[in-house]
């Protein structure tokens, strides 16, 4: 951990990997995230946490790039199920987006590390330099590559990605998610935009897909929420926290039992059997609920 902070990196997304040697060499090696910090904790502290009663043991590792922060989770003693590799409009996590200088290159080292380029979402097409890709990691979760400057396409224009890096939820009721993030959790609204068709909706796989987003921050995390007009949302992609792909958001909150009663009033599901209790006196250090559309968020007090 760095010496300056006093504790774990917050916000960030966790990532569950069957091998976290080979996706810390992918995230770092390919894609250029920096390492911070590792925890080790025994199945018995955060079994009940993460609801996985076989649980022996947890390993984590902390990668940053230009200040978003990404949590690769490993486990001992439960097995892994397999990423869902879900349509874009299903509900939750759907990928995160980096900027990246000189795409082409780093296309031809993932193409050498063996790593699964998606061809047919690479745009433009005919020859040209990408200025756009998409990529996965050796898991399978997708990331979409933006060229640095790459301003044809839709690829920097504000009502696609307003804010890099970003990570994309897919979300049922636009209105109602930027209610719960902004009011409940306390994330800032950039801004919203509507999307109908254009060339860079072929990223989707969704011809002629339209949409509604809204960007939000809080710290180093933009979370683009999108709901889909056409088609329409389909039910939600995640499974549990040993399900490989992204798992989670976490963020840390001022008034951790303040910010329970605001969620309850809300009407999202909360996940009180979840909650890791140190001290009987003090509210937990950390804590389980779900978004408006059953997204996993851990809540940590500062």
């Amino acid at each position: 951990m760095h010496p300056a902070r006093i504790q774990f990196p917050c916000p960030h997304i966790g990532l569950c990997v069957s091998d976290v040697t080979r996706s810390r060499r992918f995230f770092i090696e390919q894609l250029g995230f920096l390492p911070d910090s590792v925890i080790d904790l025994p199945g018995a502290a955060s079994q009940k946490l993460l609801r996985l009663p076989t649980l022996e043991s947890l390993h984590g590792e902390y990668l940053w790039r230009e200040g978003f922060c990404l949590e690769l989770l490993s486990y001992e003693g439960t097995g892994y199920t397999p990423h869902p590799r879900a349509p874009a409009n299903a509900l939750g996590l759907a990928g995160l987006t980096l900027e990246t200088r000189e795409l082409p290159e780093v296309l031809r080292r993932l193409h050498a590390a063996g790593a699964e380029v998606l061809t047919d979402r690479v745009l433009p097409g005919g020859g040209e330099p990408p200025r756009v890709a998409c990529v996965r990691d050796p898991d399978g979760e997708l990331f979409q590559l933006v060229s640095t400057g790459a301003s044809s396409f839709g690829a920097r224009r504000r009502d696609w990605w307003p804010s890099m890096p970003h990570l994309i939820l897919t979300v049922s009721d636009l209105d109602r998610s930027v209610r719960f993030y902004r009011d409940v959790l306390g994330l800032l609204v950039e801004g919203e935009t509507e999307v109908a068709g254009g060339p860079a909706v072929g990223l989707l796989e969704l011809p002629e897909a339209s949409f509604r987003q809204a960007a939000l921050w809080k710290a180093g995390l933009c979370l683009l929420l999108r709901e889909y007009r056409s088609p329409k949302a389909l039910p939600k992609r995640g499974g549990g926290m040993n399900q490989l792909g992204f798992t989670h958001l976490s963020f840390n909150v001022h008034d951790l039992p303040g910010t329970l009663d605001a969620a309850r009033r809300f009407g999202v599901e909360m996940m009180d059997d979840t909650a890791m209790v140190l001290d009987p006196t003090q509210p937990p250090v950390a804590v389980f609920l779900r978004d408006p559309d059953g997204q996993l968020i851990e809540l940590l007090p500062l």
